[in-house]
């Protein structure tokens, strides 16, 4: 069963759909709605949490269940969710520079578990609006992906499966979304799992 921790999100239900495309047992908790022991109880095989509005500490139990998972199972987390991967760890959010009027390009490290299959550079058809403060990057965290301006996209945990994405995967051309959600279900097959 994959988990998906909901912020809030407008787009809560095209993740639902992609990811039940790929993985028919889905369950949904919004961030406010249990507590940490009870989202626990679920014995999830991988996590993904959402993108929303505000800071990491508006979302919840969600930091509580990326701490309580974290080297267990994989976990994805995806705007306002990988900011809160990242804060776990210690990194700090910040506003992004950009022109928007740009084409939009992000360069991946395809060496990532999560970019397997991918092409190291994707048009994106929307740019996203935070990313972490790269001084305040704990050395437990790595950074896969930058955008064209130099500012950070993508981040993974250097010891277990615990991505952190500052993009939508939607917005990414090519289905190259699809690709990255596929990655992440790619790791919770059973030979996987015995590896983890």
């Amino acid at each position: 069963m994959i988990l998906l921790m909901d912020n809030y999100d407008p787009c809560m239900r095209d993740m639902y759909k992609a990811l039940s495309e790929l993985d028919g047992d889905i369950c949904v908790v919004r961030c406010d709605e249990m507590t940490a022991e009870a989202v626990r109880q679920f014995c999830p095989q991988a996590i993904v949490i959402s993108s929303g509005t505000g800071t990491p500490e508006d979302t919840g139990v969600c930091m509580e269940v990326i701490r309580h998972f974290a080297g267990k199972v994989p976990i994805l987390g995806i705007g306002l969710g990988g900011l809160t991967v990242a804060a776990c760890f210690g990194g700090v959010q910040k506003k992004i520079l950009s022109d928007e009027t740009a084409p939009f390009h992000i360069g991946f490290a395809v060496q990532s578990r999560l970019f397997a299959g991918m092409k190291p550079v994707i048009g994106c058809k929307e740019p996203y609006a935070y990313t972490v403060q790269e001084d305040t990057l704990p050395e437990c965290l790595r950074v896969t992906a930058r955008d064209q301006f130099g500012q950070l996209a993508a981040l993974e945990h250097t010891e277990h499966k615990t991505y952190a994405l500052c993009f939508r995967p939607e917005a990414l051309m090519q289905d190259a979304g699809k690709k990255i959600l596929e990655n992440l279900i790619q790791m919770i097959s059973k030979k996987e799992r015995e590896e983890f």
